[in-house]
């Protein structure tokens, strides 16, 4: 569960929680046509924060857990909040779940967008939309189709031909006009 909390930590702290956040791992994850690069930053302090950024530069996903709290964002279903839990598998082996509460719960929002303002691995710009998806949680349900296509719609790389995502968000695009 991390290191012990000292008397000086006993309480959140965004400034020391957001600061003790380090990258540890960036991967390129390729399903079907599609891109994405995946990026992991953690703390010894029970904070982990997972990204998910397809090739336009967009965060399409990402969670923060803090503390055994849950926090997402997903471009498809906008903000949840929950929480973690460790369960043995039958086998000796720990696996990990996710509990998601009926109404995310803004204070847990706020605590995350608190934390991320000090991340010092992040760049501003990354950090703005970071705390602008937990915030203003856009999703295709709120969006405006021409907002969410040119978010969202075909990568800058992409061949003539449609790639999976470019016929899913047309298909999109078609039912909301």
């Amino acid at each position: 569960m991390g290191r012990p909390l000292s008397n000086e930590t006993r309480f959140f702290s965004a400034k020391d929680l957001g600061s003790s956040l380090k990258k540890v791992a960036s991967d390129i994850v390729t399903m079907d046509e599609h891109r994405l690069t995946s990026q992991w930053y953690h703390s010894d302090r029970d904070v982990d924060l997972y990204l998910w950024i397809d090739d336009n530069q967009n965060v399409i996903k990402q969670r923060m857990q803090l503390c055994g709290q849950l926090i997402e964002w997903n471009v498809l279903e906008g903000i949840r909040t929950g929480f973690v839990t460790d369960e043995e598998n039958g086998v000796g082996l720990e696996d990990v779940s996710f509990r998601y509460d009926s109404n995310p719960i803004f204070t847990t929002v706020r605590q995350a967008t608190d934390l991320v303002q000090y991340i010092l691995d992040i760049e501003e710009a990354l950090k703005f939309k970071i705390i602008e998806n937990f915030v203003e949680s856009p999703d295709i349900k709120t969006l405006s189709a021409e907002d969410f296509l040119s978010r969202y719609g075909k990568p800058v790389h992409c061949e003539s031909t449609l790639s999976g995502w470019s016929k899913l968000i047309q298909k999109i695009s078609r039912i909301w006009k």
